[in-house]
C-alpha cells in the first residue's frame, strides 16, 4: 500500500456512499480494493471528517453573509438536501418501508429483508408520517446547531454515518458470504480508532454530545452486526445504508440535545 492508492481508496469509499450495492464500479476503485482494503477502510471516517468541514465553513460564511433568522433556516435546508441527495433518498425510503411493514404487523426480521430503497414502493400514510418526522427532527438539530454556533458538528455527524456504513461494509454479505469491503478481521477496529482520533479534535467543544455519540453509535453497529449475523447470517446493502442513517439522526439528535 502507497499513498498513491489513497485517491482510489476515497473513490471507492465513495461510491458506496452515494450509491450500492457494491464497491468498484470503476477499474481504479477495484484495483484500489485489491491492492489496499485498509486504505477503502480509514477513507470512510476521512471522507466524513472532509464533508463536515466544507459544511462548517459553508455555516460561518452564512453566518457572516446574512442576517441570523434567514441563516440559520436556510443552512438548515441546504444541508437536510445536501444529507438526502448523498445516497438519492434511499436511506429516508429504506426507514419509511421499515416502519410501513412493521405498522402493517410484518414482524421485525421479515421487515428487514423486505424493506426496499425504491420511493415508489412506500404506499400508505405510516411512511408519509415517517418520512415528515424524520425530516423534522432533522431539521430541528441542524437549525439548533446552526443557532448555538456549533456548525462544526456537522463533522461529527457525518463521522459517524461514514463510519458506520464502512463497518458494516467489513462484515460477510448475506448474499454470498463475501464482504463488500474485504479487510482482514484484525485490522477491521482501525476504522473505530481513526473515528476516535478525528472526533478528539471536537471534543474539547461539547465533549458530552461527541461522547454520547460515539459510545451510542458503536454499541448501534455493535448491536446491528450481531442482528444480522443471528438473523441472516450477514448484511446487505440495504443493511448498511439504513445504519449509516440511523447513525446520522442519532448524533444530530446527540446535537438537539446537548447543544441546547
Amino acid at each position: 500500500m502507497t499513498i498513491a492508492h489513497f485517491p482510489a481508496a476515497l473513490r471507492a469509499a465513495w461510491e458506496l456512499l452515494i450509491d450500492h450495492p457494491k464497491l468498484g464500479g470503476t477499474a481504479a476503485s477495484e484495483e484500489a480494493l485489491k491492492q489496499a482494503p485498509e486504505a477503502v477502510m480509514w477513507s470512510f471516517p476521512t471522507l466524513g471528517l472532509g464533508l463536515g468541514l466544507v459544511l462548517a465553513l459553508a455555516g460561518a460564511l452564512f453566518h457572516q453573509i446574512l442576517p441570523h433568522i434567514g441563516a440559520m433556516v436556510l443552512f438548515a435546508l441546504l444541508v437536510l438536501g445536501l444529507l438526502e441527495w448523498k445516497d438519492s433518498g434511499r436511506s429516508l425510503a429504506l426507514t419509511a418501508s421499515l416502519f410501513e411493514l412493521k405498522f402493517a404487523g410484518v414482524p421485525w426480521r421479515t421487515a428487514f429483508a423486505q424493506m426496499a430503497p425504491e420511493w415508489s414502493s412506500l404506499r400508505g400514510n405510516t411512511s408519509n408520517l415517517v418520512v415528515l418526522g424524520v425530516i423534522l427532527l432533522k431539521l430541528a438539530a441542524l437549525a439548533v446547531i446552526f443557532h448555538a454556533g456549533a456548525s462544526w458538528f456537522l463533522a461529527p455527524v457525518l463521522i459517524m454515518n461514514f463510519t458506520g456504513q464502512g463497518a458494516l461494509a467489513m462484515e460477510r454479505s448475506m448474499l454470498d458470504g463475501v464482504a463488500i469491503l474485504p479487510v482482514k478481521r484484525r485490522a477491521r477496529g482501525q476504522i473505530w480508532i481513526l473515528c476516535g482520533f478525528f472526533l478528539c479534535f471536537f471534543f474539547i467543544l461539547a465533549p458530552v454530545a461527541v461522547l454520547v455519540s460515539f459510545g451510542a453509535g458503536f454499541v448501534g453497529i455493535w448491536l446491528a452486526r450481531t442482528f444480522c449475523e443471528t438473523n441472516f447470517d450477514g448484511v446487505d446493502a440495504n443493511i448498511i445504508s439504513l445504519a449509516g442513517s440511523w447513525l446520522e439522526l442519532l448524533t444530530l439528535f446527540c446535537g438537539l440535545i446537548f447543544l441546547i
